[in-house]
């Protein structure tokens, strides 16, 4: 009986869920997510604690601190790499000066030495002897080239 129970109550809740999830926006979708997540997590640190097994997880989570951390480094890097994808996507064969700056990442009016800073900075992450293509090199070659003319 009690695991009738049980599956009754399971199924309601995930009844209430979908009509909520289905009804939902976009920011109430993520406000749920981000309240339950923390409610699960308060429930889990307390169950290990009564348990007695949340200092085995605390050093597990110790162990595994340094491969989690270049996970969510390189999911960065993608990111960004993604952002100066984006701006190279938008650049035209004759490209503008504000081209340009969104390939380098640059505000208008940027100095010579910030070119040469942002340049320096994306060749060495996007040379075709690391990560990038010639293409995205030759871009970011255009974009210095198109700033340096019209550089202050």
């Amino acid at each position: 009986m009690s695991i009738f129970l049980l599956a009754l109550g399971v199924m309601m809740g995930g009844y209430a869920l979908y009509r909520f999830l289905s009804g939902a926006s976009t920011k109430q979708i993520g406000t749920f997510i981000v309240v339950a997540g923390t409610l699960t997590i308060t429930a889990l640190v307390f169950l290990l604690a009564v348990t007695g097994r949340l200092p085995a997880v605390i050093g597990a989570v110790a162990a595994l601190w340094p491969l989690l951390y270049s996970v969510w480094k390189s999911h960065q890097q993608v990111k960004f790499e993604e952002n100066i994808f984006e701006n190279l996507k938008k650049a035209s064969p004759q490209m503008t000066p504000s081209d340009a700056l969104d390939i380098l990442g640059l505000k208008p009016g940027a100095s010579e030495a910030e070119i040469d800073k942002a340049y320096k900075n994306l060749m060495k992450k996007f040379h075709p002897d690391r990560e990038g293509t010639e293409w995205i090199a030759r871009q970011i070659n255009v974009a210095r080239d198109v700033l340096s003319r019209t550089a202050p």
